[in-house]
């Protein structure tokens, strides 16, 4: 039911209401007149008190505003919720992951390199928040970089010593993961993820990733992202992208 329409249904149930509850209040005088038993002055009150709250009621719930479309938001990951981001990239990733115990790692250095996407869904009584997208990014040393450049450091292979930590210069940025479920997810997942990346790439020359997936692949050479080698399948080898200089 439109706004209006709740509008116009709670004034007559306020109207009605007020009418009986004020007939209830004029009992004495209404008996002159009346020959009505006394149970029905009660009644009267009761049902007029019960229509007056259900107007009111209705008038509040006319002016909630339920958003049309969820929002999405970014925020780093908790330690607590790093299993649930393993068991979510699980279900949308095919590809060998990094343990738990991998992850705790890298965030002990760098606590904000996962980032989880979440759908926020306002409602007219509670609010609801899905998981629906994540990423990893870590900044990495020079000899981390020089590794890459030579396709000699993966993903896996990366440690804690290959990441700088937050008050440290990064030689690069690594792009370990990306993930999301739904077109729209997949949007503001990536546009996250661009956010993220252009808050650090100002310190930095060159952004490297290493693509699992063909829509991973899809969308490293989509974003600019170029095979550090060509001796290799495209699925064994580190993509690099330089930053651009203003």
């Amino acid at each position: 039911m439109k706004a209006k329409s709740l509008n116009r249904v709670a004034a007559t149930l306020v109207t009605v209401g007020g009418v009986l509850v004020g007939l209830a209040s004029a009992q004495s005088q209404l008996e002159r007149a009346l020959d009505l038993p006394p149970f029905v002055y009660t009644t009267g009150a009761v049902l007029g008190m019960i229509a007056v709250c259900l107007g009111g009621a209705l008038v509040a719930t006319a002016r909630v505003r339920v958003p049309r479309r969820p929002i999405y938001i970014c925020v780093p990951a908790r330690p607590k919720d790093l299993p649930v981001l393993r068991n979510f990239a699980q279900t949308i990733i095919d590809a060998e992951l990094l343990s738990v115990h991998a992850l705790r790692a890298w965030q002990k250095r760098r606590p904000d390199c996962h980032q989880l996407v979440f759908k926020v869904t306002a409602g007219m009584f509670r609010t609801t928040r899905e998981l629906v997208g994540f990423f990893t990014v870590v900044p990495v040393t020079m000899k981390a970089k020089q590794e890459l450049e030579k396709n000699e450091l993966r993903g896996f292979r990366i440690e804690p010593k290959h990441i700088v930590g937050p008050r440290e210069a990064p030689a690069a940025l690594y792009v370990s993961a990306i993930g999301a479920k739904g077109w729209r997810a997949r949007e503001n997942t990536l546009m996250a993820l661009k956010g993220f990346l252009a808050a650090l790439a100002s310190h930095v020359e060159c952004i490297y990733t290493r693509p699992v997936t063909e829509e991973g692949l899809r969308l490293a050479r989509q974003h600019g992202f170029k095979p550090v080698t060509r001796d290799q399948k495209p699925h064994e080898t580190v993509f690099v992208r330089l930053v651009p200089r203003v």
